[in-house]
């Protein structure tokens, strides 16, 4: 007898070896073996294709959140109470010690320097042309926009007419001249 087309199928138990025509079965098998030893490692597969790009991935973020003012001598720290993909840092600094007294500085002084008259319309400029501490500001004022002229005022009465008197006349100008 010529037997085709074997098919074996292992189960832990059983064991069954079917055919085209003929089917042995076996029902019992005996206790399993120790495990064997380990076999050498095979050779290096060939390299597999590349595989296709992902897609892009969303843009991370990064805000701040709160700023701490710490005591003086303590590190600095920034903790992110936000997530890897969209931060938000608080941020704590360290106060400064206190520094040394420094020493008495002179008075400052200011006086006005020059005062200009600059074109209507234009904004008005105040300089410095002394120092910090000896400042001498000068001005810019612009000047004032011509006003309208005002309306004409009623005309006077008419006087009455005058006597002249000569004789009198004639006295004034010894008297003066």
């Amino acid at each position: 007898m010529t037997v085709d087309n074997i098919t074996v199928t292992t189960t832990v138990q059983n064991v069954t070896v079917s055919t085209s025509t003929p089917t042995v079965t076996v029902a019992s098998v005996g206790v399993q073996g120790p495990q064997g030893a380990s076999g050498s490692q095979g050779a290096t597969g060939a390299t597999g294709p590349q595989g296709a790009p992902g897609t892009n991935g969303s843009a991370a973020t990064i805000a701040v959140g709160t700023t701490t003012t710490l005591s003086p001598g303590v590190s600095a720290t920034v903790n992110n109470s936000g997530s890897s993909s969209a931060a938000v840092f608080n941020f704590g600094i360290p106060q400064g010690t206190t520094g040394a007294t420094g020493s008495t500085g002179s008075a400052a002084t200011i006086a006005v320097g020059t005062t200009s008259t600059l074109s209507a319309g234009s904004s008005a400029t105040v300089g410095n042309s002394g120092t910090s501490s000896a400042a001498v500001f000068n001005f810019g004022i612009p000047q004032g926009v011509a006003g309208t002229n005002g309306t004409n005022g009623t005309n006077g009465t008419n006087g009455t007419n005058a006597v002249y008197d000569t004789d009198q006349a004639v006295i004034s100008m010894q008297m003066f001249g």
